[in-house]
């Protein structure tokens, strides 16, 4: 039986003078993850 994990991530971006706040929640697979739910944030 393959194992998966389920994890969680945040991050912040400066594209220009904007920041991008992104955060996503992954299955991650035999070192690859594949986003399954993603929201882009207001704050900073």
């Amino acid at each position: 039986m393959d194992r998966f994990t389920l994890s969680m991530d945040r991050t912040n971006w400066k594209h220009g003078s904007q920041n991008v706040n992104y955060l996503v929640v992954p299955i991650a697979w035999q070192g690859t993850s594949i986003p399954i739910i993603w929201e882009c944030l207001d704050k900073k």
